[in-house]
């Protein structure tokens, strides 16, 4: 096609093809195995991601729990030898047990969030 003073005048189909007319069986098969070649190489890449990403998953996925477990146990044991301090003589202010046990509690569902989001993302998230 060309423009010629604004209006467009198109030229026969014959004038715009440059190539070769039409590919041989043989050239034909050929791009059709290169193609296919390109695909599996492709396929194969995106499954060795796919499985480096289960396995990591899954040793971050346990290091968070026993992280939040230990988290979990400590804050108990300072709960526990605050109310056993006629015992212990263990003594922590009120207000600082509450922030403690407020910025614990925040932080392990912060935590637990981030990691359920990581490990179970949306469909169109691992895509």
């Amino acid at each position: 096609m060309s423009t010629e003073t604004g209006r467009i005048v198109s030229a026969p189909v014959e004038e715009l093809h440059s190539g070769p007319d039409v590919l041989t069986d043989r050239e034909d098969k050929l791009i059709d195995r290169q193609r296919r070649s390109e695909e599996t190489k492709k396929l194969r890449l995106k499954n060795r991601e796919l499985k480096q990403n289960i396995s990591e998953r899954k040793i971050y996925a346990d290091r968070v729990y026993w992280l939040v477990g230990t988290f979990l146990v400590a804050l108990f044991t300072l709960v526990l030898a605050q109310g056993w301090s006629a015992y212990t003589g263990f003594r922590i202010q009120n207000n600082v047990l509450i922030a403690l046990i407020t910025g614990a509690t925040a932080n392990v569902v912060g935590l637990f969030i981030v990691v359920v989001k990581y490990l179970f993302p949306k469909v169109s998230d691992s895509v």
